[in-house]
């Protein structure tokens, strides 16, 4: 159920740019993430890991207004004893706002699941945090570094997370109509105590992407 009201509205939301007199630019979006999932629910951490394929758009909606639509899936092998080797896969819708050349604040939610032979584990995440640019010595390049805080945690099977947070780091390389980006990401959850076990649960990648902007603002 959940997961027809996301579409539904990512699919309005889209639809509804498109029909507006002037085409905001947009551009597609591909990448390639190597994904670390870990979980320490009081038996050791259970680590899996493996490649994640990306796909998504952007579009600039009023020059610092960015709505960013983006999918990724992929396979995690388990690399530790007691771990199962698990599909991973996401859609996430994300609001940023530019308030400057070199800083940004953003809000967006996501949908994301677990799928391995004993079930399947739904996650509903909403996000908010902020985003820093920082200029390199060499042209078209700088520093991008991310962190965010994320209010509402729905897993299915668990209590909420008492905190959860994530951050980033990352370069971008921007040649024309082309952006080369790499970063390594970070999310972390701490879950209540049940009984004397606390469940820890981490998820980081190191990707890189190619953005190219497939229209011009009309």
């Amino acid at each position: 159920m959940w997961r027809g009201s996301f579409r539904c509205t990512v699919v309005t939301m889209l639809v509804a740019t498109a029909a507006g007199e002037a085409q905001p630019p947009l551009s597609g979006v591909g990448g390639l993430t190597v994904a670390d999932h870990r979980v320490d629910a009081g038996f050791g951490v259970e680590r899996t890991m493996g490649p994640v394929v990306s796909a998504g758009m952007t579009l600039d909606l009023r020059s610092r207004l960015w709505l960013v639509l983006h999918a990724r899936a992929g396979s995690l092998s388990a690399r530790s004893s007691g771990a199962i080797d698990r599909d991973f896969g996401e859609v996430a819708l994300t609001a940023q706002w530019r308030a400057t050349p070199w800083l940004a604040a953003e809000a967006g939610a996501a949908a994301r699941s677990y799928s391995s032979v004993v079930g399947r584990q739904r996650w509903i995440l909403v996000r908010t945090g902020g985003e820093i640019r920082v200029p390199l010595a060499w042209g078209g390049s700088v520093g991008v570094f991310r962190l965010g805080y994320l209010p509402v945690v729905a897993v299915s099977g668990l209590e909420t997370p008492r905190l959860a947070f994530a951050a980033g780091a990352g370069m971008e390389y921007r040649r024309g109509r082309a952006c080369l980006r790499a970063a390594y990401e970070l999310e972390r959850y701490d879950f209540p105590l049940a009984g004397a076990t606390r469940r820890l649960e981490q998820l980081s990648a190191v990707s890189v992407s190619l953005s190219l902007r497939l229209r011009r603002a009309s």
